[in-house]
């Protein structure tokens, strides 16, 4: 953050002498420009938008951002790279293990509860989510925030919510979003939101099912490029597009797997041992403290492509050490492997997928999109790599709020200045 000191010479002098001085250099009516500028965050999300979508498809509207914004070579997911804890951590700047959504799935031994998308009530259950995301720093700086989905947004966290908030609906047309994205914009200019977030998950649900590099996925990346366009044309016919930062994120990319390339535990332990089970792109398995050491000891000699650990032993490197909802195992198979039980393979809704995500982000496949426009950010840029943890803190850059405490290092914040 900026930080601004009052010099001593000039403390003496009237605030009426600032004022005049201003008057004589600026441009009439700038000063009332000035006092009246609102800061405006448009934040969406595309779910599953590999860094190299862009070259692979039409997108048209992606492309105007990158010429006239910033974009990253790519955005670097943390571990697991799977929606909920990619979502939070673009959210909060933190890591899983720091804001507690360490997957999609999680079992939490002090609640006796399971965290899973099938469970609205633990969704919107504020136990879960720790930190303190951006919509809540902007509500509790005087801020107005409005969210169009968005993990975490349906939840009191810290005794906050966002100013206006939907119950997520996953069969919301996207011309409807659209629509209510440019109403919260319609709004007089005190009542307009200041932070706004957008989440389109198109990408994900084809490439899953279809594949990571079909034409049906492309056709996908087109959809939400789109819905992108009639965003920006709806705030250009408005003359609020220059004066909208919009930033423009992927929580991860996606990989193709194949049943030629799949793990299944059942060969290797008897998994009516374990009371929970984390399947496919990344392991995770509760089990009583007595049988962890021996489906450990099974598990860590079982196949040349998957690695497994006691959850203190994990790699450093991961970030994903240290919460209480990490299981006491945990593993890895390699990038394009799947981890698969007996019961995984009879459910039809788990397989057989042809486009997976969930590894780590030494795999270039997880990497995802970042984008950035707007009257703060410099035109015609490209950025190195970053991790996701990163963007909380621009954000709070472009609203003027000041963070809560996170694990970025101000890498990006830099980049804009």
């Amino acid at each position: 953050m900026k930080q601004y000191h009052s010099r001593p010479g000039n403390a003496k002098r009237p605030f009426i002498f600032h004022l005049l001085l201003l008057a004589l250099i600026l441009p009439p009516g700038a000063l009332l420009a000035r006092k009246s500028e609102k800061p405006t965050v448009l934040l969406i999300s595309l779910d599953a938008f590999r860094f190299d979508y862009m070259e692979k498809a039409e997108t048209p509207n992606l492309d105007r951002l990158r010429k006239e914004g910033l974009m990253a070579e790519s955005l670097i997911p943390v571990y697991p790279s799977n929606t909920f804890p990619n979502h939070y951590s673009i959210a909060t700047g933190l890591y899983p293990a720091h804001h507690g959504i360490i997957d999609n799935e999680m079992y939490d031994p002090v609640y006796d509860s399971y965290f899973d998308l099938s469970k609205k009530e633990e969704l919107t259950n504020g136990r879960w989510w720790h930190g303190e995301p951006i919509w809540v720093t902007a509500v509790r700086q005087g801020q107005i925030a409005h969210t169009l989905f968005w993990p975490g947004t349906a939840a009191e966290i810290n005794g906050y919510r966002p100013t206006v908030w939907h119950p997520y609906d996953h069969f919301m047309p996207y011309d409807q979003r659209v629509k209510i994205i440019l109403g919260w914009m319609d709004l007089p200019r005190a009542e307009r939101p200041n932070l706004m977030t957008l989440y389109l998950p198109e990408v994900n649900e084809v490439a899953h099912y279809a594949g990571a590099d079909q034409p049906k996925t492309y056709a996908a990346v087109e959809k939400v490029d789109r819905t992108v366009g009639k965003i920006m044309d709806g705030l250009e016919s408005r003359g609020l597009l220059k004066s909208t930062n919009i930033v423009v994120v992927s929580d991860h990319g996606m990989t193709d797997v194949s049943m030629k390339r799949i793990i299944n535990l059942d060969d290797y332990f008897d998994t009516e041992d374990a009371e929970w089970i984390r399947y496919g792109a990344q392991l995770g398995i509760w089990a009583s403290p007595k049988k962890v050491p021996k489906i450990l000891r099974k598990l860590k000699k079982a196949h040349p492509h998957l690695h497994v650990f006691a959850k203190e032993d994990f790699p450093p490197r991961f970030h994903f050490n240290g919460h209480i909802r990490i299981p006491p195992i945990v593993g890895y198979p390699d990038p394009g492997w799947e981890v698969v039980t007996n019961k995984a393979l009879a459910t039809p809704m788990d397989h057989p997928l042809r486009g997976d995500h969930g590894y780590g982000a030494e795999d270039p496949m997880m990497h995802g999109i970042f984008l950035a426009y707007g009257p703060n950010i410099p035109p015609g840029t490209t950025v190195n790599s970053f991790i996701n943890v990163e963007i909380y803190g621009l954000l709070c850059e472009l609203l003027g709020l000041q963070p809560a405490p996170n694990d970025g290092t101000g890498w990006l914040v830099e980049r804009i200045k």
